[in-house]
């Protein structure tokens, strides 16, 4: 669990740091990993406080939201520019659940 949180919290850390002269393919990339990391963190919360749960899927679920929103000729600087704060939600939030599950590291 805690290999897959870091995995989550490294990507979305990637994702946040898209530069403005990214394309909307890396942005796309970047979100599908994300999203990836996501689905397989996302079985294996059983074990989690409500709260680090709901924190986790509540910043996971705003990142989909906004890249689903994104217009369709959305430049990649547009698309970075969206998404960072949400990859920034949900870096916070891993970092937080990480800590509580006493992930190493």
């Amino acid at each position: 669990m805690c290999t897959d949180l870091n995995k989550l919290r490294s990507d979305a850390t990637a994702l946040s740091r898209l530069s403005p002269s990214s394309t909307k393919d890396q942005a796309k990339n970047a979100y599908n990993t994300v999203k990836d990391d996501w689905d397989t963190v996302s079985k294996s919360t059983a074990t989690w406080s409500a709260a680090q749960k709901e924190a986790v899927k509540s910043a996971a679920d705003g990142l989909k939201k906004t890249w689903d929103n994104l217009p369709g000729d959305a430049t990649g600087t547009e698309a970075a520019a969206k998404m960072k704060p949400q990859a920034q939600m949900l870096d916070s939030a891993v970092k937080s659940a990480r800590t509580g599950l006493k992930c190493p590291g």
